[in-house]
C-alpha cells in the first residue's frame, strides 16, 4: 500500500517540485484556452491523385507552434506531447472565432493531461 503525504510531511524541495508542477499545469490550460488559434483548413486538394485531409487546427499565438488537430475522418482530437512546428505556406485556412470556436477551446483544455 502506498503511503499518502499530507502537506506537513512534505519536505521544502518536495513541496517546490509540486508547486512547479502545479503552475505549469494552470500556464498550459490557460494557454490553450486563450492564446489559441483555431484554424480550420480549406486548401482544395483535388489536384491530388490521393485524399488529403483538411482537419482544424489548433495553433499558438505565442509560439506559431501546431498544439494539436481535430482529424476530418472523426473529429477526434489529437494533442502533441510537445508543440510541433508549423507552416501555413501554399495552403489556405480560415480561422473560426468567437462562439464558433468554443467548443474547440473546451475539447483542447479537458485534452491536457493534468
Amino acid at each position: 500500500m502506498s503511503h499518502i503525504k499530507n502537506l506537513n510531511d512534505c519536505t521544502p524541495a518536495e513541496w517546490d517540485a509540486a508547486s512547479k508542477a502545479v503552475n505549469a499545469t494552470v500556464t498550459r490550460v490557460i494557454e490553450l484556452s486563450t492564446k489559441v488559434d483555431i484554424l480550420e483548413e480549406t486548401t482544395d486538394w483535388s489536384h491530388m491523385p490521393y485524399k488529403v485531409p483538411n482537419h482544424i487546427y489548433a495553433v499558438s499565438q505565442v509560439t506559431g507552434k501546431l498544439l494539436g488537430y481535430w482529424r476530418e475522418s472523426d473529429g477526434k482530437l489529437i494533442l502533441h506531447k510537445k508543440p510541433l512546428s508549423f507552416t501555413k505556406s501554399r495552403r489556405t485556412f480560415n480561422k473560426i472565432t468567437h462562439n464558433a470556436a468554443k467548443p474547440y477551446r473546451e475539447s483542447l483544455v479537458k485534452g491536457v493531461e493534468v
